[in-house]
């Protein structure tokens, strides 16, 4: 574990990789990792979940035991730049259908009352996921979208939210845009 927290004490996608790469090595190490970046609150916590999303990215079977730990605790992150990360690695990892209220729910509030550009961009994606699934809440997703993009601090995220707003529209979602 020490080699892990000296590699994340470097903000940088290098020392990530090092570490995602020392994980692929040593999966035993993995659940160690995984507790450090759900329960332990330091400065570096969030870089633990950033290297968990490239872990994800990287050989997500490695993380699907710690699914439903992550997923569970994903509710309690108070941290935003971890709270991102999670939510890229549970994107990534699958939403359970025993858990989609509660993900859409969560989804929803913090769409609207997240501060962090990168939360609310990942939150899209979600809102993508269950367009896909359940066409039928195109319509609710839209406006809720519409409604909160109002206030989305970066073009990126106008961008994506215009994306969605449009192709959503051409599969019966209302448009008062």
């Amino acid at each position: 574990m020490d080699f892990i927290r000296e590699k994340l004490k470097i903000s940088s996608i290098e020392a990530i990789n090092n570490v995602v790469d020392y994980l692929l090595e040593h999966p035993e190490k993995i659940e160690t990792t995984v507790n450090e970046a759900l329960f332990e609150q330091h400065k570096t916590s969030w870089r633990f979940c950033w290297m968990l999303r490239h872990l994800a990215e990287k050989d997500k079977d490695l993380l699907l035991p710690y699914k439903p730990i992550i997923f569970v605790n994903i509710f309690s992150i108070k941290d935003e730049s971890s709270l991102a990360n999670l939510l890229k690695t549970i994107i990534i990892l699958g939403i359970d259908t025993e858990n989609e209220s509660e993900i859409l729910d969560f989804a929803i509030e913090k769409l609207i009352s997240s501060h962090k550009s990168a939360v609310k961009y990942y939150i899209l994606d979600v809102f993508e996921i269950f367009a896909k699934k359940y066409p039928e809440l195109i319509t609710e997703l839209t406006e809720t979208l519409k409604l909160a993009s109002i206030n989305f601090a970066t073009d990126s995220l106008q961008r994506k939210s215009k994306k969605l707003i449009q192709k959503w529209s051409k599969y019966g979602a209302t448009s008062n845009q």
